[in-house]
């Protein structure tokens, strides 16, 4: 299917596989099949050698095709010395100490394991830790016996000679400890994720937070020469289709396994007789650092015939790497009336996405499309959600994806992501706007309550399948409270089902559902039936979460007939002018037929708009709205001269009508803090930071790569100007408070003391914050030297992290949290406790 060059590192040292003999442990090779590279699946051999590893996510294994060669059609620019071919090997240690944990909530080992405290574990008890430890190995695969529905920990150690880099599989895990510097598990066990770990040589102890009870635990340990790793398994690509000529976007997530900050990363396609040369500029690199980088691909011609093999040569080139690297992938052209893979660059990080396409039967250049957005379920793949629909002949289906197969339930950076794909196919496709209709099935069909009731106005129906109402109802969260449930409000979806009442809604459930409880559906046709007549139910008698039958031509509890029917025969107008509607958030929910809103004048309720028309007059009452934008084009075409807002007559005029101040606050630089992450981001460090805040910078993008298949920069403070250049949002993590900008009455300090809030010492607390920084949106995080680590307790990357505006803890737990008002000032009564 593919294949890679591969590399040797810059440091001039004997061969690994010369050194292997003298190590204690035990290395298997692991060979391609022919169905497993077109599969892309999990793949070990029976054997056990000290032979080098052909890795399908690394080196080349001259399988089925030739490596390319550089007089062979592909442009090579100058620069450094592309790096040498490099033997890979997988290590096994002679053991791991397994401890399943007795008590849950002691949390006395994770933090030894991250001041790197912890002594390699003895066989039996440990009362320190509530630990019973045993002595294991793992399998070829990496398997460790952890079935019990516990939380384990598995340490082991690992000795790395000059010039060898270490990195990992680790499936079913929260976090893994290399000497106290933390990298993200996959706790979803996909198998495709590769986590840098270590390049300095000696003794390492490695520690892994691993999950029980759904299969076993797997760890898998790989050794290099190579400065920087592809992994072209976690790859997000579009499919070549016949006939297309249009830019199309790949991105890899890379692996520095250095202790260097790279700058200038120069990611570039090469030139082919297939493709032009192209190359994208990504700011910085953090050492030990996993993030997605992307590639552009621009086609010379349109793709030829089905079935053509092409093949496409990347390179990065950086400061801090000795060598450029490069890594060859063959795409195979499919055919136009197909489903298939598009991408495009996220507005969110500048990551790569995708979304999968069902296009429409009969396509015809000349015509408008509806369009029908799809949200998948959970452990579901988008292009596995374009494929269960069959093809009609007046709509596109367009699966976007939830940021990974799990994601974010559809809220938060997934409900972004969905907007973004829906954006991004409206721009591409042929679509009739008032035609746009968004389904989902399971954790989709949450997605779908979800989207349709904070955006009423880009859907003209809702048809959840499956669907549940919210994490309360459902997965029995408990509701949170305070400040924590104003900035989790959009998770509540009846408190914003009124905003449907002018949209059709159509109810898919089975009532023998083992997943999803069919009560669940019930619940929410009767919730909708208080807002809008127009609401169908279908309950399949028999049938559990996911069934078929023969009513459609696709897969029937997503591609049901009389759905289609039900969407086919109902529009919408973007643009009504009698309507009401409610946001949780100005940032998160901010517009709605001609109101574009921008700020509240209190950030512990919502945002109400209530808008009816009287000939050519529009009358708006609004409720905590401090600032909007009315768009005057869209009431002139329809006809309204003046429009009366909460009592004020304002003429209508062209181009945007400004409502209320537009500084402060307002969608962009408005907060909570989860939104400083819903731009391109970047993490800034001091320049002479000893490691602590890059390694905090690098758990942070391994974090949001693996949960978010996400992108994220680090620079040092001296280079903060090139991510803001870049468009960026800055994160300065434990940067000196007299390197930044602060508002005056910033309500935190920080020394190498401790974290001082309100001028009260916290001397082993740390925090995050807002604040607004010429016009952008930043945010700070801190902690006192040597207590860095209480930065990796708290991360954002969840549908249920939801975070006021700052928020300081500390071991024993929170210290203070609260929002700014509006126009980014301390106000003591939005804080608590």
């Amino acid at each position: 299917m593919f294949q890679t060059n591969t590399y040797k590192s810059h440091r001039q040292v004997p061969s690994l596989r010369s050194r292997l003999p003298r190590r204690p442990m035990r290395v298997k090779q692991m060979w391609k099949s022919r169905r497993l590279e077109a599969n892309f699946g999990s793949w070990e051999s029976p054997m056990l050698r000290l032979v080098p590893l052909c890795l399908l996510f690394l080196c080349a294994c001259p399988a089925q095709e030739p490596k390319p060669q550089q007089d062979a059609g592909i442009a090579v620019p100058e620069g450094p010395e592309l790096a040498p071919e490099e033997e890979v090997i997988q290590v096994l240690p002679d053991e791991w100490m397994l401890g399943r944990i007795g008590n849950t909530d002691n949390q006395a080992l994770e933090r030894d394991v991250r001041w790197n405290r912890l002594q390699y574990p003895e066989v039996g008890s440990d009362r320190r830790y509530a630990v019973d430890w045993e002595r294991v190995r793992a399998t070829e695969a990496g398997d460790l016996p952890t079935s019990q529905r516990t939380l384990y920990w598995a340490v082991a150690k690992m000795d790395l000679s000059e010039g060898e880099r270490l990195f990992a599989r680790v499936d079913r895990g929260y976090t893994v400890y290399v000497n106290g510097r933390a990298q993200p598990a996959d706790i979803y066990g996909s198998g495709k994720h590769r986590i840098p770990l270590a390049d300095e040589p000696g003794e390492h102890l490695i520690a892994a937070q691993l999950t029980g009870g759904r299969g076993n635990a797997k760890i898998q340990l790989f050794i290099t020469g190579h400065e920087i790793v592809f992994n072209p398994r976690d790859r997000t690509y579009s499919d070549l289709r016949e006939g297309d000529d249009s830019p199309l976007y790949l991105g890899i997530p890379v692996l520095n396994i250095t202790s260097q900050l790279l700058g200038d990363v120069q990611c570039r396609v090469l030139e082919s007789e297939h493709v032009e040369a192209t190359t994208t500029v990504f700011p910085g690199m953090g050492s030990y650092t996993l993030t997605q980088l992307a590639f552009e691909i621009r086609p010379k011609a349109p793709w030829g015939a089905p079935e053509t093999v092409i093949p496409i040569t990347i390179e990065i080139e950086a400061q801090g790497l000795i060598y450029r690297y490069q890594h060859t992938q063959e795409y195979t052209v499919i055919e136009s009336t197909k489903h298939y893979r598009r991408s495009f660059i996220s507005p969110q990080d500048g990551s790569v996405q995708y979304y999968g396409v069902q296009p429409p039967k009969n396509f015809d250049a000349e015509r408008d499309y509806a369009l029908v957005l799809s949200l998948h379920g959970a452990s579901v793949e988008a292009i596995g959600q374009a494929r269960s629909y069959s093809q009609r002949d007046w709509n596109y289906v367009v699966a976007a994806t939830n940021r990974r197969p799990f994601g974010f339930d559809w809220e938060e950076w997934g409900h972004f992501n969905a907007l973004h794909s829906l954006d991004n196919a409206m721009d591409r496709f042929n679509i009739d706007t008032t035609r746009v209709y968004v389904t989902g099935h399971s954790m989709g069909g949450h997605g779908t309550w979800h989207n349709g009731v904070m955006m009423p106005g880009r859907f003209a129906t809702l048809g959840p399948s499956a669907g549940w109402e919210s994490f309360y109802s459902y997965g029995g969260s408990q509701r949170p409270s305070g400040l924590f449930a104003r900035s989790r409000a959009h998770s509540d979806t009846l408190n914003y089902l009124s905003n449907i009442a002018r949209r059709g809604v159509y109810v898919i459930h089975a009532d023998a559902d083992d997943n999803v409880p069919v009560r669940e559906g019930r619940n929410l046709v009767e919730a909708a039936r208080q807002h809008t007549d127009d609401v169908a139910y279908h309950e399949e008698p028999g049938k559990g979460h996911w069934w078929n039958g023969d009513v459609s031509e696709g897969v029937d509890c997503v591609d049901w007939q009389p759905l289609f029917d039900f969407m086919e025969a109902r529009s919408l107008d973007p643009f009504e002018l009698d309507f009401e509607f409610i946001s949780p958030n100005a940032a998160y929910a901010e517009h709605h037929s001609y109101v574009r809103l921008r700020s509240a004048l209190s950030p512990e309720a919502d945002l109400e708009l209530r808008s009816r028309q009287e000939a050519d007059r529009v009358i708006l009452e609004t409720v905590n709205v401090r600032s909007m934008i009315l768009d005057g084009d869209g009431l002139t075409a329809k006809g309204i001269s003046e429009i009366e807002v909460d009592g004020e007559v304002i003429p209508v005029t062209t181009g945007d009508i400004e409502y209320g101040p537009q500084t402060g606050k307002r969608p962009g630089v408005h907060g909570p803090y989860n939104e400083v992450y819903r731009r391109p981001f970047c993490f800034i460090v001091s320049d002479n930071d000893r490691g602590a805040a890059a390694a905090v910078a690098a758990h942070h993008a391994g974090q949001w790569n693996v949960i978010g298949n996400g992108q994220a920069c680090t620079l040092p403070m001296s280079r903060r100007q090139e991510a803001i250049d870049a468009g960026r949002n800055t994160i300065y993590v434990a940067v000196s408070q007299d390197q930044l900008n602060l508002p005056n009455d910033f309500p935190f300090r920080w020394d190498d003391e401790g974290i001082y809030y309100q001028d009260q010492r916290q001397r082993d607390g740390a925090f995050f914050s807002l604040f607004e920084e010429d016009g952008r949106l930043s945010a700070v995080l801190a902690a006192p030297t040597g207590k860095e680590d209480l930065l990796f307790e708290i991360l954002p990357y969840s549908s249920r992290s939801g975070f006021p505006d700052f928020l300081a803890w500390n071991d024993r737990g929170l210290v203070a949290t609260g929002f700014y008002d509006s126009d980014w000032r301390f106000d003591r009564s939005l804080t608590a406790p």
